[in-house]
């Protein structure tokens, strides 16, 4: 009689529900998949954290004011400047007149500082969307992947247990694939090769999606040099100038004096 090893899948513990909602400790999917559903989301979500401290509980901008201004009046400005729209002018241009609104603002506004942290979940979320619908509907369609791969798993690294019991494990996952297989009919699509390759499909669309968008709100363009630019904002030597990034903006407001 043939010995069937089944792991207890639905236990309540931590380990078991971070694994099924994040894909923690999963194979699956290949490592392309994996960068992208489980590494980029760590990354990004580290990146929330640190600007997420900065705005909410750090000061994300500190504004050079005149001499005359109370410690009030510095607090009234930072907050002021940090939730209007804020612009760059070079340095090597003349600072138009106080009155000529769209001279000093023109095509250099930057809108999007304060809403960086939204922007990465945004970006978080796509990232982990496309791993979250495989482990959704891979397990719905006839074969637990997951499942034979942990017996795998398991036959190769219990190192304690006999030969013959680790050989029954394999030979356990070879019989359900065989039925599989055999049971299905030849006529009938291979709906888990097609849903595969249709997530392949939404990690490519959601990287062109993030990138467009980029392009479209910070003005990308895709070459080498623009790139290097753009990242490369400090150096030894050269101080860049960032149309995107800019370290030193302007902002406007009415200050009235009693």
């Amino acid at each position: 009689m043939t010995k069937y090893f089944q792991r207890p899948y639905h236990r309540p513990d931590v380990y078991t529900i971070l694994r099924y909602y994040t894909g923690f400790g999963r194979y699956d999917d290949d490592f392309v998949d994996r960068l992208s559903r489980h590494y980029s989301v760590l990354i990004f979500s580290i990146f929330i954290l640190i600007v997420s401290s900065v705005q909410f509980v750090g000061k994300p901008i500190s504004c050079f004011t005149p001499a005359s201004f109370t410690g009030a009046h510095i607090t009234y400005t930072d907050y002021v400047c940090w939730i209007s729209d804020t612009y760059f002018i070079s340095f090597d241009k003349d600072i138009p007149e106080a009155n000529d609104f769209e001279l000093r603002q023109g095509s250099h506004v930057i809108r999007f500082y304060q809403y960086v942290p939204f922007i990465l979940m945004l970006q978080t979320f796509g990232f982990f969307l496309p791993g979250f619908f495989w482990r959704r509907g891979s397990s719905h369609l006839g074969l637990s992947l997951q499942k034979y791969l942990d017996q795998l798993h398991m036959s190769r690294h219990l190192l304690l247990e006999s030969p013959s019991y680790r050989r029954e494990l394999i030979r356990n996952v070879a019989i359900r694939l065989d039925q599989y297989f055999r049971m299905r009919p030849r006529t009938m699509l291979p709906k888990l090769t097609i849903f595969y390759l249709f997530i392949k499909l939404t990690y490519l669309i959601n990287i062109l999606i993030q990138l467009i968008c980029l392009h479209y709100f910070m003005n990308f363009n895709f070459d080498i040099k623009d790139l290097v630019d753009r990242f490369i904002i400090y150096s030894n030597t050269v101080r860049h100038t960032s149309l995107q990034f800019p370290t030193n903006v302007l902002c406007d407001f009415i200050c009235s004096e009693l």
